[in-house]
């Protein structure tokens, strides 16, 4: 019986479509590691930066770049980062996970459309902006972003 639901609702979702982030969605892992890895951003084998995810990645809308508890510094990171339409950025809790672009002039993360920030605290440069957003929304849950 299971098997014949999960035929069915495959044939349906095959014939009607169904939304891309729906059946394609991809976690990739990204951990505090003091540079790239060369990895993959699966577990086991994550980024070391979330420039290194950005570069390397094929991202697509309803993907998310996971951040391991740690500090993303301008030391490992380049600024802006730009993250793609659709896109998710989770950490792994606003005490825990931190994208620390105070030491550089840039701002911190543009999101292209569509995307969310969650779980995570952001420090941007003092005369910059800590998120820019260049086209709809922005879901932003659990974020804290400093001003010192």
């Amino acid at each position: 019986m299971l098997r014949a639901t999960t035929l069915l609702l495959a044939s349906f979702l095959l014939v009607f479509g169904a939304p891309a982030p729906l059946l394609w969605a991809v976690d990739y892992l990204v951990i505090d590691n003091n540079g790239p890895t060369g990895g993959d951003g699966t577990a086991g084998d994550e980024f070391g930066t979330i420039t290194e995810a950005l570069a390397n990645a094929p991202l697509a809308p309803g993907d998310r770049i996971v951040l391991a508890a740690g500090s993303y510094s301008d030391v490992h990171e380049t600024f802006p980062l730009n993250i793609p339409e659709g896109v998710t950025v989770v950490g792994a809790g606003v005490a825990n996970t931190t994208i620390d672009a105070m030491g550089a002039s840039a701002t911190a993360l543009i999101f292209d459309n569509q995307g969310a920030l969650q779980d995570l605290a952001v420090l941007p440069h003092a005369v910059s902006t800590a998120v820019l957003v260049s086209g709809s929304s922005i879901d932003f849950s659990a974020v804290r972003c400093s001003f010192l």
